[in-house]
């Protein structure tokens, strides 16, 4: 997913007060506290709706140790 569109579910949700992920109302908050990133209703959807980042990271940390 493009950062744009990522930008783009993140703000609609914000509006909305959903998880950008799964679409479910937020009634526990889950994220960096910053919209920018995200709000998200558990652990596991931010998770998956960064999985990307997350990957690189894992991948680059694995490089530096080596």
């Amino acid at each position: 997913m493009e950062e744009a569109e990522k930008r783009s579910r993140i703000a609609d949700a914000a509006a909305k007060d959903i998880c950008p992920e799964c679409g479910k109302p937020l009634t526990d908050r889950v994220g960096t506290g910053s919209l920018v990133d995200g709000v998200f209703c558990s652990l596991n959807c931010q998770a998956t709706f960064h999985h990307e980042y997350y990957l690189a990271r894992a991948r680059a940390s694995e490089l530096r140790d080596n």
